[in-house]
């Protein structure tokens, strides 16, 4: 007896009403000869159907699988026998339609970890592909659409998701390797339009590559100001500082002064401080900046990180003007100034005192002092006066030049020229001025003098006391020569 009758299948008879012995029938299943298979999996028999051989209960076999999109029907020829002597045997077309079942998508695990470079904020605006999510769904025709998820909510999440191809792409200016390394994330697939739906799920993580970027500037141009009196190392502003999103590049400073090979500027080289420093054309002063001679410098910075990318910014360092003090200068002749003692008042003493002054649009006053002896006393009063524009010096006092009253025959004084700036802010320079006073010979001075004589007086008498006379010239007074003028020889 056939298995599947002993769990509990009716057996089939067959006989006569008259009493003829019943016969047992037995069932079976074939493919028909001509049958087109497109299954592959899931067939016992060549097909995935067994029947029960008492009672012809068709089953699905043990192990078959029915596959609608691979093979939608199956043409299978029944065969029913009996046990009689001969046997006899029937056969029977039986045609199984299989029904669609919507089956769920399938997300491939071809990979589910995907490498992207980190964006270059300053160049990139655009996306990135960086992988494709493959699906297959059994169902012939069902659309899929994928969907990107993630649980990082406290972030702008920088990715998006083909939702008819699969296609993953990164927004490349929202990838910073320095904020956030990796990004983990979900793709869902769905097969659209069927109820229940069908969906499938993979998790994926996304590292972000660490990038060499540029370094970058937050300023455009800058103008700083800086004294024409600063002196060599006097910093100019603060410290300029580029930014450079990788953390721990160190950055250097250079100047980069364009077709200008000569400014009289430094930049530390770790600290971005600009500085005054010297030029070939300033390298003996110490104050190489002059307002009258250039008023401004156009400078580029540039900040360079250590694998050699650089950025750079214009900068204008403007020159301040301030008040130069004026140049005195000596009489163009640049002879020893002399007077003669008996000079008049008023006479020119050399020709006129100069001046010069980087500082356009001012005008100057000439002034003279007394020389400060030892001890801070000054001088006696000078004799002189100076025109206080012409510079001219002329005297004052023709008295006060008396040679022989001088106690020195130099007099010593101080020509001063100050310049015309306003607010307290007057210069002044002054030079040390000696005139020599040139000794006149003068004619020795006599009293007028009355003596008496007596008539008749021998030749010979003296008349009264020798007559004194005296000579300013202190050399000639001893050396004075008495004459007397036409008096007929009586004296």
């Amino acid at each position: 007896m056939n298995s599947y009758c002993v769990l509990g299948a009716v057996k089939s008879h067959v006989g006569s009403s008259s009493g003829s012995p019943l016969q047992e029938l037995t069932y079976s299943l074939s493919l028909l000869e001509d049958s087109v298979i497109n299954a592959t999996r899931g067939t016992t028999h060549g097909h995935p159907f067994d029947i029960i051989a008492c009672n012809g209960q068709i089953l699905l076999a043990k192990g078959g699988v029915l596959d609608y999109e691979s093979q939608r029907t199956w043409t299978l020829l029944m065969t029913l026998r009996d046990d009689g002597t001969p046997s006899e045997v029937v056969t029977s077309v039986v045609t199984i339609h299989v029904d669609d079942v919507n089956e769920h998508p399938e997300i491939l695990r071809t990979g589910t970890e995907f490498w992207v470079n980190e964006g270059k904020k300053s160049e990139n605006d655009g996306n990135v592909t960086i992988g494709k999510i493959l699906a297959r769904d059994p169902d012939e025709g069902d659309v899929l659409t994928f969907a990107l998820e993630t649980t990082e909510l406290d972030i702008v999440f920088p990715f998006i998701i083909d939702s008819k191809t699969g296609v993953i792409q990164a927004r490349l200016s929202g990838l910073d390797y320095e904020m956030k390394e990796s990004y983990a994330m979900s793709v869902h697939v769905e097969d659209t339009g069927k109820t229940p739906a069908g969906t499938d799920e993979v998790k994926l993580l996304v590292h972000v590559l660490d990038v060499q970027e540029k370094p970058t500037w937050d300023m455009e141009q800058r103008v700083l100001l800086v004294s024409e009196f600063a002196a060599v190392g006097t910093y100019i502003g603060s410290e300029f500082r580029a930014n450079d999103e990788d953390n721990y590049d160190a950055l250097s400073y250079t100047l980069v002064n364009n077709n200008d090979d000569d400014v009289p500027f430094s930049i530390g080289a770790y600290t971005g401080q600009l500085a005054v420093a010297s030029s070939s054309a300033s390298v003996a002063s110490s104050m190489p900046l002059d307002f009258e001679n250039r008023s401004s410098y156009e400078l580029t910075l540039s900040a360079t990180d250590s694998s050699g990318l650089t950025a750079q910014v214009s900068i204008t360092v403007a020159v301040v003007d301030e008040n130069d003090a004026p140049l005195l200068i000596r009489p163009v002749d640049d002879k020893p100034l002399e007077v003669s003692e008996n000079s008049a008042v008023g006479h020119k003493i050399g020709l006129p005192f100069t001046v010069q002054d980087p500082d356009a649009n001012q005008t100057h006053t000439f002034t003279l002092e007394q020389t400060q002896q030892v001890g801070g006393s000054a001088s006696d009063d000078v004799p002189f006066d100076i025109d206080p524009v012409t510079g001219q010096i002329t005297l004052a006092s023709a008295a006060a030049i008396d040679f022989e009253g001088l106690a020195s025959s130099t007099l010593n004084f101080v020509v001063r020229v100050t310049d015309s700036a306003d607010g307290g802010q007057s210069k002044t320079h002054a030079l040390p001025v000696a005139v020599t006073v040139i000794d006149v010979n003068e004619p020795p001075f006599v009293a007028p003098v009355s003596r008496v004589v007596l008539e008749n007086a021998a030749p010979g008498t003296k008349i009264g006391e020798p007559i004194s006379a005296d000579d300013p010239d202190a050399a000639d007074r001893n050396n004075l020569k008495f004459s007397i003028g036409d008096n007929d020889g009586l004296f």
